[in-house]
């Protein structure tokens, strides 16, 4: 009669050992992680819903596809030699990738998880940081996959992009207007050089002139059969109009001909800006002053590298 349970107790210990357990199941975000960090080939098709595959996989022999070369190109910057890439289960952290060498951190954060038995809808944001300091990106990307349970598998049902735009926020507002007064700077730096560069030039094509007080004489147009000193054509006939980019760019202080210095200034339109000024000379350093004036950036205007 013992040996009559004896099958029994052999059945229950199998089934209950440690190396016959199944593993748990792929939850969705799992499925996320492996679509984008997986260097398996064919985990994004995995992943696709059937009539994807058919369509963007098997679409013909030869056939670019748009769709899945833009999920191998997000892969790869994901992937890049040398970055660190941390992925999590579950949190409000989905991904973290460092670049070690630009100091820049990318967070991927979960905004929301709506999980039900066979669906799964996960909405991600992306944050950068540089040296620490948190940058201020134009718009705030969002992305939200729609995941779908088909024979046990997560596919990638629907993927949405979205530009999240807060303009309620003052913190983002005044970042934001600190990268357009930013870029508006570079730009006139890059136009005080360009005057700088026109002025050797000029001084060396005319030289009973030297250099000239006339951004006009600087300029010039397709009209003109070639260069002379009333037109060098030497820069663009907008900046040679004195009003670029919402600056107003003057030369001054040339003197008597042939001119050996000149003073060259560009100071915001609006005067309430906060932009700074610029300007520079015949010793081509170009300098800046924080309150946006012409006097205090020939007098004591700080250097830029």
């Amino acid at each position: 009669m013992r040996n009559a349970w004896l099958p029994l107790i052999l059945w229950l210990t199998a089934v209950s050992s440690p190396g016959q357990q199944h593993a748990a199941p792929q939850t969705a975000r799992q499925a996320l992680l492996e679509i984008f960090m997986s260097q398996t080939p064919g985990a994004l098709e995995k992943h696709l819903p059937e009539s994807a595959r058919r369509v963007l996989v098997h679409g013909g022999a030869g056939r670019e596809n748009s769709v899945l070369q833009e999920f191998s190109s997000m892969r790869g910057q994901l992937l890049r030699e040398g970055n660190e890439v941390q992925v999590f289960d579950d949190g409000p952290m989905l991904l973290v990738e460092e670049d070690k060498s630009d100091h820049e951190r990318t967070e991927v954060l979960v905004e929301g998880d709506d999980l039900s038995s066979d669906e799964d809808t996960i909405e991600v944001s992306f944050h950068v940081y540089r040296d620490g300091q948190v940058v201020d990106l134009p718009v705030i990307p969002r992305v939200t996959f729609s995941m779908r349970l088909e024979d046990d598998i997560w596919r990638l049902n629907e993927l949405t992009v979205a530009l999240h735009v807060p303009l309620n926020d003052p913190e983002y507002l005044n970042g934001w207007r600190k990268r357009q007064d930013e870029t508006a700077e570079a730009r006139v730096v890059g136009a005080v050089r360009t005057v700088n560069t026109a002025e050797i030039s000029y001084a060396a094509m005319y030289p009973e002139r030297g250099f000239t007080c006339k951004l006009s004489e600087l300029g010039g147009t397709n009209v003109a059969k070639e260069p002379s000193p009333d037109h060098a054509m030497l820069i663009d006939s907008s900046l040679a109009g004195g009003v670029w980019k919402g600056y107003v760019v003057t030369v001054t202080g040339c003197g008597a001909a042939p001119a050996a210095k000149y003073q060259v200034t560009a100071v915001p339109q609006d005067g309430s800006s906060g932009r700074h000024s610029f300007c520079s000379d015949e010793t081509g350093v170009v300098r800046s002053a924080g309150d946006g004036t012409a006097a205090s950036c020939l007098q004591t205007g700080a250097p830029i590298e």
